[in-house]
């Protein structure tokens, strides 16, 4: 009698580890698929590409600085523009550091509202967004991603 409780406590036991073992791979997937994991020097992070906003709250957009690049980039920028070649862009520079290599650009209320123009200037809403890095003899460009503004 005092086996077969055993048993059952070490079976209960298992299933209990293998149902910890199985959250916490899931959790991890989870968190991989967030994290940016790339092997360009500036790496975008959010918003993702195709992404949807209203035009009445501003958004902020982050991105990553390889290791090996943090020294040398000096400055950042967030281009703004209305085609995916960036003739016709907007630069802000308001960036603010998260710490080692994590950044942010949350736009102003003016500098939404010249979002918000240059957006209406299309009619689809569709802008696309990239940060340039720069340092002593050193300039760099991040892919670019694709966002629409919406009523």
């Amino acid at each position: 009698m005092i086996k077969i409780k055993k048993l059952i406590l070490v079976f209960i036991f298992g299933i209990l580890i293998l149902s910890l073992i199985a959250f916490v791979s899931a959790a991890g997937k989870e968190e991989v698929e967030t994290e940016c994991f790339c092997f360009d020097k500036i790496c975008l992070i959010s918003p993702r590409n195709n992404a949807e906003f209203l035009r009445i709250e501003p958004e902020t957009f982050e991105f990553k600085i390889r290791h090996d690049y943090i020294s040398r980039f000096k400055n950042f920028q967030v281009q703004i523009s209305q085609t995916p070649d960036f003739r016709n862009k907007k630069s802000f520079d308001k960036i603010k550091a998260l710490g080692a290599k994590n950044y942010e650009y949350e736009a102003d209320g003016k500098d939404w509202k010249k979002l918000i123009k240059l957006a209406e200037k299309d009619t689809d809403g569709i802008l696309y967004w990239r940060v340039v890095g720069k340092g002593k003899g050193i300039v760099e460009y991040s892919d670019s991603r694709k966002f629409s503004l919406r009523d």
